[in-house]
């Protein structure tokens, strides 16, 4: 996240399996949708 212009990573989860996977690494609800989450890059250096 130092060198490239992007703020967070989205994914779209295809079902409740996927959601949860995503959600043990950080990644959070984007707006209404359930299914659409994001994780900051900042957050993504740890992992």
């Amino acid at each position: 996240s130092d060198q490239i212009a992007i703020y967070a990573m989205v994914v779209d989860a295809v079902n409740k399996k996927a959601k949860d996977f995503y959600e043990q690494f950080g990644f959070a609800r984007l707006s209404n949708n359930s299914s659409r989450l994001f994780l900051p890059l900042k957050s993504m250096k740890g992992l």
